[in-house]
């Protein structure tokens, strides 16, 4: 039960090429130096790293329509269905060869459909201590969101500062009705030195997060279903479930992360990079003086490394692997009989971990021909969750196995060019277990059977991208169709993806 296994079931990785025509915007924005991407193969863990793409200076403005259609959904939590309209512009600019700004902003607004079992926002970051009802229904959202950060040198040192925002705002306009409002800050500071052709980089960042949940019945008849305070694994605070005060939430949460960054500052050579992350928050309730009743500590381990080569003339190859772990732990209070008496000394027991661990291999090959560039990505990747509910001794284990490829055309001609991508997976889930003893509700029970039957089913994916873009002297007009389909063995489906179009100069 985690947001590797969603990304794992609903997407396939995609290799990042690109193409080189006779015409100079093109061959600015579609790298003709670069032609494996080097942010395909190296992450930007720090912003000194903007210092060194050069080829990625521009700016690209884009307007979009997202969808989503799922006959059959991974996660209810997340709706079986979206249809949700986005705007997004991005900006790096170099104001020398050693300094270096960028920026962007997005604004998105839509509709979640068939939310269920969960009326809190940011599941994937906060589960399993969300509060959740079984009704559910559409889910109105609008998020904001903008980032921007610095970098320069002072001799063969070079440093960043940087930072985001994202505000969110869900609500729900038929009864249980949620309004839930988010604000998510992060600031970033970076440093780094020049070895040769590399840049070994370090980041230190902080982040801080806050969200206000509150639920409401209007309807005169009454209320359709009470809201459960979840605490995972079909498991719930059975004292604090109701249609009352105890529907009012507050999530307050702060992290920390560091990261090392190797990066080559041309298209061939070995890139590598390590981060942790912490990110721990409090779940209070607001109209009981302000009581932590429940607290996840989620951390991360993520390590990288790639290498770009090049065999004669035309054939160039890459070479990538991801390792990660992901542990969340979470602690329940041991709250008094009244409750709003206050929150000194409650004790704390640890009750919820999850240990995820995922790792994945990818081979790229790119080469030019027949006028264009053709490239074939190949690959496998492993994912887990082992989630286990201590004293209650509910355990869910879900494993997932990947093996994608992908096939590519990219292509300039005079003024326009084309890239076409052609993505395709399979995810099998061997050695999955789920025990759930008999004291557990029959409601949450059926729940959790039911996600758990979805989880484990092997499935095949495809998806089609592709991008036009034609120059017009210093701007290019762009569209973008991107389409994945998922089907799995009991014959259920899912369709995403999304239509663009925009402007990059």
């Amino acid at each position: 039960m985690t947001g590797k296994i969603i990304i794992s079931a609903l997407t396939a990785v995609l290799a990042s090429f690109t193409a080189a025509g006779q015409d100079s915007l093109l061959v600015r924005l579609y790298d003709k130096a670069q032609p494996i991407k080097a942010e395909t193969f190296t992450p930007a863990l720090t912003d000194v790293s903007m210092l060194f793409v050069p080829w990625m200076a521009g700016t690209t403005t884009e307007a979009l329509y997202n969808f989503s259609r799922q006959g059959k959904a991974v996660f209810t939590q997340n709706g079986k269905g979206l249809d949700m309209g986005e705007f997004k512009a991005s900006s790096l600019k170099f104001l020398r060869k050693d300094r270096a700004v960028k920026g962007s902003v997005s604004y998105q607004r839509g509709v979640k459909k068939d939310v269920c079992w969960n009326t809190s926002s940011d599941y994937e970051l906060l589960y399993p201590y969300v509060m959740a009802d079984t009704v559910g229904g559409k889910l109105q959202m609008e998020q904001y969101a903008f980032a921007g950060a610095y970098a320069g040198s002072i001799g063969e040192w070079k440093y960043g500062i940087g930072g985001s925002y994202r505000a969110l705002h869900e609500y729900r306009q038929t009864d249980p009705r949620p309004r839930n409002i988010t604000s998510d800050l992060s600031l970033r500071l970076s440093a780094g030195r020049v070895f040769g052709h590399y840049i070994l980089s370090a980041s230190a960042s902080y982040r801080r997060y806050h969200q206000l949940q509150s639920v409401t019945f209007l309807s005169p008849k009454g209320a359709n279903t009470a809201e459960f305070h979840l605490t995972g694994l079909g498991t719930h605070y059975a004292r604090l479930a109701g249609t009352g005060t105890l529907t009012n939430l507050r999530f307050r949460g702060n992290g920390f992360s560091t990261a090392i960054q190797l990066q080559k500052d041309t298209a061939e050579g070995l890139s590598a990079s390590a981060e942790y992350s912490q990110f721990q928050y409090v779940r209070h309730l607001p109209n009981q003086n302000e009581v932590p009743y429940s607290k996840l500590l989620t951390q991360n381990v993520n390590a990288f490394a790639a290498y770009r080569g090049r065999i004669g003339g035309k054939l160039l190859y890459g070479l990538r692997l991801n390792l990660g772990y992901e542990l969340r732990q979470g602690d329940e209070a041991i709250i008094p009989n009244t409750i709003a008496s206050g929150a000194e000394g409650l004790k704390y027991l640890t009750l919820y971990r999850n240990r995820m661990p995922s790792a994945e291999l990818t081979g790229l090959v790119q080469t030019q021909a027949a006028g264009g560039t053709l490239s074939f990505e190949a690959g496998t990747g492993y994912n887990a969750s082992d989630a286990v509910r201590k004293g209650a001794d509910n355990r869910m284990k879900i494993q997932s196995v990947r093996g994608f490829g992908a096939l590519g055309l990219a292509f300039t001609k005079g003024r326009i060019m084309t890239d076409v991508k052609l993505a395709f997976g399979m995810t099998a889930h061997p050695g999955c277990s789920i025990f759930l003893p008999l004291r557990t509700e029959r409601f949450l029970e059926k729940h959790y059977i039911a996600m758990y039957d979805r989880l484990k089913e092997s499935s095949f994916d495809f998806r089609l991208t592709g991008k036009l873009a034609c120059s017009l002297g210093k701007i290019a007009l762009t569209i973008k169709p991107d389409a994945t389909v998922i089907r799995w063995n009991s014959g259920a489906y899912a369709l995403t993806g999304s239509i663009g179009a925009g402007i990059e100069f």
